[in-house]
């Protein structure tokens, strides 16, 4: 409650990634929305969400629909949700046992939501047969042909057997196992949940939110099946520790081939209906990926459209309409393309822009005129990235060097027209850079040409039109034609490390970036511009897959020792505090994310502003060995100087090496220079466990008191007299060395 009635909605996200917490992120986080957002709700639509808890989805149902009942058993809950919408006015909540509400519930609802809330109906319908008389007793409720909305985790979706513990017990494998143990709470495979809503007499149509439906990126269904090596997104585990028993993205590639992966999809969404689910629908979603993990103005979702004639049209929709101007951009890009592309074998996919003021087909949420979107064509054929696969399993090795080929003198004959010159526009994504070539650019430049980007026919295959997919992120200044290339390459192989192309290629002595002309040193260029480039789209924006990082839960794999990798997670995450002259608060942080090798080294910058007087890391919450590499501070006029000389409230082993027994180690700098402008740090972390700790701990603990010099007569008078300085450090610090070396 404090956090709703303290913060905006737009502070969400950083009160998420201060407080790594998974209670708050599963209550809070926009990325739940996901899950209801593609659904063709309109302000005509009234809405039953059951179970609507803290109010995860309620603020995106009552954008998108006339009206919204909430019905939630918590007070406390209601109370946040209330608290969080208050500038609504189509929101009513009430407060109770659905079992009781319902009784007295007179109106009919075009879609009814059961949003992470079947699975409990044990827990409160009392009937012998509870979960079909929670269907029944929703059903009741139903408009002529309203749509029920479940969303529930799979008993044998993959991650359990991959190593996630049940959601709802937190054990391992309980799910899979049958729940022998536990009493209240049960999930469903598909056979048994398709089983349940039909004996209740609804028809469904089945959709698969990956990776589940609690924070999902991508909704597929039973007409939009996702392909080998689309389903990467394998650590999730923000709510508690797991192990990882395989991979399971190539595990998912073996079912998909097998035609299985329905029935191991980690989570499911139903739509059931008592009437044909296409009642009342002229089109419905069959697919939609969710690019909003980013900064607002570019937060957008790709939505598939089916008519009843399986005619598909695709849609790219803003999800704020702060992402109006870069849904405008990418029809603006088509028109440029089209010239640009005109005399080659390159062709933009055909694009129709819908402002917010017109009447767009209602899809994902986009109920405000004021959210524009753009639609194109749905192609059919086969992707680049596709043909490549295929030609691999064939062993046609020299048809794929010559396809790559093909690609990059394309590349270079539409983005390569003239000699690249940095710009401050390309300073401001990709940072500043000394190339040591010169490189081929055009003024404008399709930056996304990655392969999954380019379709062909599939009987005309390269020979015939090469057709451009997504040209979202284009750019009006000129980008090496080198660096489009490397990330197409990159993308490529990344997850193919083991390609029998890349080895039929290594046993020639040949390497696939070289062939196509980039050395090991630009791959290291092109490789940190694209990580600027990610940097930028985000924009400050901590991520799913940084907040996994972040989460105060270890993921380790069965070869490794659950005991060290508990111990040594979150280095990545150090906590870090300065202070203005007041001291050291929660209030005042720095939020870094470091760099941690696999043999627990960690790298950071820390930005400093003008005002900070001194800083405070916390490097671990555990006992541990900690050796100081380097503390280098940047000067205002750019020169840097070493930092030699700190407190800790450790044991010094040598003047870098600290023994920590405490959960709270702490190196403290004093009196940063005025205008410092960033802090490098790099240490390393070392555990000791049992007997040897103990005694290495005894050993330092003897010989500090040993160390400790009594304060002589003269000290007493010099310090009386103010001739000389009393320093009075905390309980339990001391500093690394008796003084600062100065070179």
């Amino acid at each position: 409650m404090d956090i709703v009635q303290r913060y905006r909605e737009s502070e969400y996200e950083h009160v998420i990634q201060n407080s790594r917490s998974w209670s708050v992120m599963y209550h809070l986080s926009y990325i739940r929305e996901n899950i209801v957002s593609w659904l063709p709700i309109d302000k005509n639509a009234k809405v039953l969400e059951i179970g609507a808890g803290c109010g995860a989805i309620t603020g995106k149902l009552a954008e998108m629909a006339g009206s919204v009942t909430c019905i939630e058993l918590s007070k406390k809950r209601s109370l946040i949700n209330a608290n969080r919408h208050r500038e609504y006015d189509n929101i009513e909540i009430i407060v109770g046992n659905f079992e009781e509400i319902e009784k007295e519930i007179t109106e009919k609802y075009d879609f009814i939501t059961l949003i992470g809330v079947l699975e409990y109906a044990e827990s409160y319908i009392h009937e012998s047969d509870p979960y079909h008389a929670l269907l029944r007793a929703v059903g009741k409720h139903l408009a002529p042909g309203g749509k029920l909305v479940t969303a529930i985790e799979n008993r044998f979706g993959l991650k359990y057997s991959a190593g996630c513990k049940e959601d709802h017990t937190g054990t391992y494998y309980s799910g899979i196992e049958g729940y022998p143990d536990f009493e209240g709470v049960k999930t469903f495979s598909k056979q048994m949940l398709r089983g349940l809503m039909q004996e209740a007499g609804f028809q469904t149509k089945f959709y698969y939110p990956y990776p589940d439906y609690k924070l999902p990126h991508t909704i597929y269904s039973e007409e939009y099946l996702p392909k080998a090596g689309e389903l990467t997104t394998k650590l999730r585990n923000f709510d508690a520790d797991r192990v990882v028993t395989f991979d399971e993205g190539r595990v998912f590639d073996s079912l998909i081939e097998e035609g299985l992966f329905q029935h191991f999809s980690n989570s499911f969404l139903v739509l059931a209906s008592y009437e044909d689910i296409w009642e009342n629908c002229s089109a419905l979603p069959v697919f939609a990926k969710y690019a909003n993990e980013r900064s607002p103005q570019y937060r957008v979702a790709t939505v598939i459209m089916q008519e009843k004639n399986n005619k598909r049209a695709v849609y790219k929709v803003a999800l704020d309409t702060r992402t109006n101007p870069h849904i405008r951009t990418i029809y603006s890009n088509y028109q440029t393309l089209c010239k640009i592309y005109e005399g080659t074998k390159l062709k933009p996919n055909d694009c129709r822009f819908w402002p917010g003021v017109e009447a767009a087909p209602p899809i994902v949420g986009v109920s405000s005129k004021a959210k524009d979107q753009v639609e194109l064509a749905y192609l059919k054929g086969i992707t680049l990235e596709k043909y490549l696969d295929r030609l691999e399993a064939q062993s046609e090795y020299e048809t794929m060097r010559a396809l790559i080929r093909e690609y990059c003198a394309l590349i270079t004959q539409v983005g390569g027209q003239g000699i690249f010159e940095m710009t401050q526009s390309f300073r401001d994504i990709f940072g500043e850079r000394k190339f040591e070539k010169t490189y081929a650019a055009s003024k404008t430049c399709n930056f996304d040409m990655i392969f999954s980007n380019i379709v062909f026919d599939e009987a005309e295959k390269e020979n015939g039109v090469w057709n451009v997919l997504d040209y979202e992120w284009m750019y009006q200044f000129p980008v090496p034609a080198q660096f489009i290339i490397y990330r197409s390459l990159f993308y490529y192989f990344e997850n193919r490390q083991n390609s029998r192309f890349l080895q039929y290629l290594a046993q020639q002595g040949k390497d696939i970036y070289r062939e196509c002309g980039i050395d090991q040193a630009e791959q290291e260029l092109f490789c940190d511009m694209e990580h600027c480039f990610q940097v930028y789209i985000i924009s400050g924006i901590a991520s799913l897959e940084v907040m996994q990082v972040m989460m105060p839960s270890a993921t380790v794999r069965l070869d490794k020792v659950l005991g060290v990798a508990s111990y040594l997670r979150n280095l990545n995450t150090p906590k870090i505090y300065f202070s203005c002259g007041e001291g050291f608060t929660a209030e005042n942080q720095v939020y870094v994310l470091a760099n941690v090798s696999d043999d627990q080294a960690v790298a950071m910058d820390i930005p400093l502003a003008s005002n900070m007087v001194g800083l405070r890391i916390d490097p671990t919450e555990y006992p541990c060995l900690l050796h100081v590499e380097k503390l280098e501070l940047t000067l205002a006029n750019g020169e840097t100087e070493e930092v030699s000389r700190f407190l800790m409230n450790g044991y010094t082993v040598d003047e870098r090496t600290i023994l920590f027994d405490t959960d709270d180690a702490q190196l403290v700098l004093e009196n940063l220079p005025r205008g410092a402008k960033k802090l490098h740090v790099e240490y390393s972390v070392t555990m000791f466990f049992g007997a040897f700790y103990d005694s290495i701990r005894d050993m330092l603990i003897r010989k500090k008191e040993s160390g400790k010099e009594k304060q002589t007569l003269l000290d007493r008078i010099l310090v009386k007299c103010k001739m000389k300085e009393l320093v009075e450090l905390p309980e339990g610090f001391s500093y690394n060395r008796e003084s600062e070396v100065k070179e």
